[in-house]
């Protein structure tokens, strides 16, 4: 029967990939791209610095890369199994069928196995297979090196399923996906840290010494023996086959480990996230006032309410973990103190501007877009009720816009007293990002009204992949002609003597001659030129969002349509849509 199951799970493979979308094959093309040049860069630093590496040093690598391997397995591993154990739909149609569980948990085991664990597996045996050659391996550490990373691989998938098996009986059965999304953001979070490890790394210490430095695995952990393993089979040496031995039988005993838990954690762990957990009724009671909000308040709201009691919708946030905090700590390591940011605090303020712009243009669309196909589930519902299309858009367009502004302008304050920013200069640039973001957030509605996706296992991918291209360009298009006046009024005078060098012919010279006549009307005008300013960033961005959700109207009292993603074991992705 497995072997039944697993030919038909190969023909619809085939059959996926047969009939799939160009983007899908742009998905997948861009993957391996990726794959490929992170396989490049690791094999060509290897073999650079394969010779100079001492013994040592060697045999410490590679316990830890079988570390990392396991780790990297264990973290991105949890979500995919979890979404491969009991988010399938042939499951329901399977379940019913006279086929034993066990058969069906290996027949998802190799599945997984020939995913993500594969793909580490020879991100890690590639790079091994350039040190034997550079360093002129004896053939039998090819052969060592194989099993042991595919044992290491075989052992952090089956920790994978046996976590996944033990948490569903543990976490209430409406808060499983949510820990699943928690657990693929601190993956992510995880392995980006772990290549940033040589930048935080103090003194900027060499490699070798850096690695040297990190302390020894007792000799009774699968990573030493790995590592005494791989390290012997290079020189030819017969005791690496004990090792070897001892970490492929360890592997067996994790997969026989992990099959245990299979009626109990499988099968009825399916049933029991299938049927989700009864709530409680909360007692109403008859002495409580309501006060009744206009139907705009209501709106946003509702939307603040479905965000607040679903982790995965805050996942619209992750880039600024990466892209912030990250870069903030190699800054403060290169040797920058506070004292330094303070004495030039005000060309800080104006960057500091710029740079949350362009954070704002990456949250504001996506969050207000997401919007939109949030209300996928209520359609009919919404039709029923006494509010007009442009009331539904304005209560989206205001809870979209204030929770990244919240989030974005506390951090500005907090940086503002840290820099000794002045207070004119902290109201000032938040009320500026305030006026200006309100148009990026409107492109979004009128964007999610055309584009709109819903995916109940992914909720924060909520836009087509044109759509959300589009969004990206236009909110950027939008920020770079906003920016206009917003540089008029942050541009210090003194830059007038740099543009008078840059004039004279040209297109750029044209702009350099525009932008001094503009700063020599600031230094003789300040006042007047602060208020065009102002009203240029107000009637523009204002003007945006009125003509944004006036077209996002007529786009909702003629009906859209909402892209419903069906998530299928093998088949894919499979779309209908749903007219709103």
């Amino acid at each position: 029967m497995m072997k039944l199951l697993l030919q038909t799970e190969g023909k619809l493979l085939l059959n996926h990939v047969k009939f799939s979308k160009k983007q899908a094959y742009a998905t997948i093309g861009f993957s391996t791209l990726f794959i490929a040049l992170i396989v490049y860069f690791l094999s060509k630093g290897v073999w650079s610095v394969a010779p100079s590496l001492s013994f040592e040093t060697v045999s410490s690598l590679f316990s830890y890369s079988c570390l990392l391997l396991m780790g990297m397995l264990v973290l991105m591993g949890i979500p995919q199994v979890f979404k491969n154990l009991y988010s399938s739909l042939d499951l329901s149609f399977l379940f019913t069928m006279p086929i034993p569980t066990k058969q069906l948990f290996w027949v998802k085991y190799i599945k997984s196995f020939l995913s993500t664990p594969l793909i580490m597996f020879f991100l890690f045996y590639i790079p091994f297979i350039v040190y034997g050659i550079r360093v002129h391996a004896h053939f039998l550490f090819y052969i060592i090196s194989l099993a042991v990373l595919l044992s290491t691989a075989v052992i952090g998938l089956s920790i994978c399923y046996l976590l996944n098996l033990l948490l569903v009986q543990l976490i209430p059965a409406q808060r499983a996906n949510e820990l699943m999304t928690a657990m693929s953001a601190l993956s992510g979070v995880i392995v980006y840290v772990l290549f940033q490890l040589p930048n935080f790394s103090s003194n900027g210490a060499p490699f070798e010494k850096a690695i040297t430095a990190l302390p020894l695995f007792p000799n009774w952990t699968p990573f030493y023996w790995a590592s005494t393993a791989i390290t012997s089979s290079a020189k030819g040496s017969v005791h690496a086959f004990l090792p070897t031995l001892s970490i492929m039988g360890l592997a067996f005993l994790s997969m026989l480990l992990s099959s245990f838990l299979v009626e109990k954690g499988f099968r009825t762990g399916w049933v029991r996230l299938s049927e989700g957990k009864a709530k409680k009724r909360a007692k109403i009671s008859s002495s409580k006032k309501y006060r009744v909000y206009h139907p705009v308040m209501i709106i946003g709201l509702t939307d603040w309410k479905n965000i607040k009691r679903d982790l995965r919708e805050w996942l619209v946030f992750m880039p600024f973990v990466f892209f912030l905090i990250f870069p903030a700590v190699g800054f403060f390591k290169s040797g920058t103190t506070l004292e330094n940011l303070i004495s030039y605090k005000d060309n800080v303020w104006l960057g500091v501007q710029v740079f949350f712009l362009f954070f704002y243009a990456l949250f504001n669309g996506s969050m207000s877009a997401s919007s939109i196909a949030r209300e996928a589930e209520t359609a009919s519902l919404i039709k029923s009720l006494p509010i007009s299309s442009w009331q539904l858009a304005l209560g989206k367009l205001w809870i979209s816009w204030l929770l990244p502004f919240t989030l974005l302008s506390t951090i500005e304050i907090v940086l503002g007293l840290f820099i000794h920013w002045s207070a004119v200069q902290i109201i000032s640039g938040i009320l500026l990002k305030g006026i200006l973001t309100i148009g990026i957030s409107s492109i979004g509605i009128w964007l999610g009204t055309i584009g709109a996706k819903h995916n109940p296992n992914n909720p924060q991918n909520r836009l087509t992949f044109g759509v959300s291209i589009l969004l990206a360009i236009l909110a950027y298009v939008y920020l770079f002609i906003a920016l206009i006046p917003f540089a008029l009024l942050n541009i210090p005078s003194s830059f007038k003597v740099f543009a008078d060098e840059l004039a004279g012919n040209g297109f750029i010279g044209f702009i350099a001659g525009l932008v001094s006549d503009l700063l020599s009307f600031k230094m003789t005008h300040p006042a007047i030129t602060y208020l065009i300013g102002i009203a240029l960033i107000i009637i523009f961005s204002i003007g945006i969002a009125f003509l944004m959700l006036k077209l996002s109207t007529i786009r909702l009292n003629k009906g859209i349509r909402v892209a419903k993603v069906q998530s299928r074991s093998t088949l894919g992705r499979q779309s209908y849509t749903k007219r709103l």
